[in-house]
């Protein structure tokens, strides 16, 4: 009979021993997935508060595309788009309205290659190559879009004025770093080849355009007047709630032509935020693994601590009838669950640290080692291991040792 309650207790002990060790293990795992959660939350922080070069808020965007079959001359579609913002800037509640042929964060553009008056060509693999936007003169102004010198477009810069251009930041400091753009030249084609020049008026901010967290390229644009083209992006400015104008601008439009149909009507709020579609989707479900890890992790220990009071209920009582305090009785179950915390937590952190690095590529202006992320989960395991402790722990306090001693 010794020798099977011996048994017994060394199974109870070895089984006791392999749950610990899952708990440990679901813990690591916890912190693990936590931390890449943690970072991709910080990373979708961040890009929520990147300066886009522009002020989304407000601002209502919706696309049009005009036949070449009704509008096949350069002075149609100039007159059509002059006449179309003139309605929509005299609608209620509407700022300011601009165009553009491409929006900012639509992940597209046209590009050109071009000279710079006085330095010399590149050799042709090594062509200086800018994306081009065309805007009306409000657009600056409609969009949010700053100034960094010189000026903006004006209603004189048409077909019939010599050709202007503005450049963004970047493209200011490549190829001007220490000079001052504004007055000098550009040109399209090669210089014997009779190119198209024209006068830099100013320089403006970068704006994000293939997404969030892509770092600006060299960027030009041109007034609409000087290069028409059908498909324009028209942008309404309002104090109010943007999406209020959807309706009254497409009346305006249909008024103005019945055949056209308006795209893509959406505020920019929105533009934004389906930009970050897809580091939404990544965070929210690396977060939905962990929130699931960490619940287990609990559940893990919240059960291996139970066991453990269990089958330490005689040696409890014990210790009460011997005028334990109640109170260290509970730090005592308390601390076993902070033991397996902390050995989940240290494996965790190796395993994360050698791990998330894999995220580099996901993360933005955060290190995988971020340090606050690491110490915030830390802290996170600690309140949960507490939290899975505390109804044993309470159990384990209220043990009526006559009880227990008297079962025995």
């Amino acid at each position: 009979m010794a020798l099977n309650q011996a048994g017994r207790s060394a199974d109870r002990s070895g089984g006791s021993k392999l749950r610990a060790g899952l708990v440990v293990v679901q813990v690591a795992l916890a912190m693990i997935l936590l931390v890449g959660a943690g970072l991709l939350l910080r990373t979708f922080q961040q890009l929520n508060s990147v300066d886009l070069g522009f002020e989304p808020g407000g601002v209502l965007a919706m696309q049009l595309g005009l036949p070449s079959a009704r509008y096949a001359e350069s002075t149609d579609r100039i007159a059509f788009y002059d006449e179309l913002e003139r309605r929509l800037a005299a609608l209620p509640g509407v700022d300011a309205v601009g165009g553009v042929d491409t929006l900012p964060l639509s992940g597209s553009d046209r590009d050109a290659n071009f000279q710079i008056e006085g330095q010399p060509e590149p050799p042709p693999d090594q062509e200086r190559i800018a994306w081009i936007r065309r805007v009306t003169p409000e657009y600056p102004q409609t969009i949010g879009l700053r100034l960094m010198a010189g000026r903006l477009f004006e209603l004189t810069d048409d077909s019939e004025t010599p050709r202007v251009v503005a450049i963004n930041q970047t493209l200011a400091s490549t190829y001007f770093d220490g000079q001052d753009p504004v007055g000098q030249w550009i040109y399209f084609g090669r210089a014997d080849d009779d190119p198209t020049y024209r006068t830099i008026v100013g320089v403006v901010a970068d704006i994000k355009n293939f997404g969030v967290m892509l770092e600006s390229r060299n960027a030009m644009y041109f007034p609409y007047a000087q290069v028409p083209t059908g498909f324009m992006s028209m942008m309404l400015r309002t104090s109010g709630d943007p999406s209020n104008l959807a309706a009254p601008a497409r009346a305006v439009v249909a008024d103005l032509d019945s055949l056209l149909a308006t795209a893509n009507i959406s505020t920019m709020d929105d533009v934004v935020q389906n930009s970050l579609a897809s580091e939404r989707f990544t965070t929210t479900l690396m977060s939905a693994f962990a929130t699931v890890a960490l619940i287990l992790a609990v559940v893990g220990l919240y059960g291996v601590i139970s066991y453990a009071v269990n089958m330490r209920s005689h040696e409890i009582g014990v210790r009460i009838a011997l005028r334990a305090r109640r109170q260290d009785v509970g730090r005592l179950v308390i601390g076993s669950s902070m033991g397996l915390i902390t050995a989940g937590a240290i494996l965790g952190v190796a395993g994360a640290w050698a791990t998330t690095r894999a995220l580099s590529g996901l993360l933005y202006q955060i290190e995988p080692t971020d340090p606050l992320t690491f110490a915030a989960v830390i802290v996170v395991l600690l309140l949960a291991g507490l939290a899975a402790a505390t109804i044993p722990a309470n159990r384990a306090s209220r043990i009526d040792p006559v009880r227990v001693l008297t079962l025995d």
